[in-house]
């Protein structure tokens, strides 16, 4: 998982082996992939921290 914010048009360059999906998701969307879908452990939690951070800094979850 990544997190970041998009300026230009988003492209995807694969290789064989992955099979990589990109979601933009704003707070509501967020929230309803963790009540609907079924993701890791690992997913679950970033987007939870992701959902608890201010909208002034979104990722200073990132900094220790």
């Amino acid at each position: 998982m990544i997190f970041g914010t998009v300026t230009e048009n988003v492209g995807q360059q694969m290789e064989n082996t992955e099979d990589i999906q990109v979601i933009l998701a704003d707070r509501q969307e967020v929230l309803r992939i963790l009540r609907e879908e079924r993701v890791s452990m690992r997913c679950g939690l970033m987007l939870m921290q992701f959902l608890k951070t201010g909208a002034e800094d979104p990722f200073v979850f990132l900094q220790l």
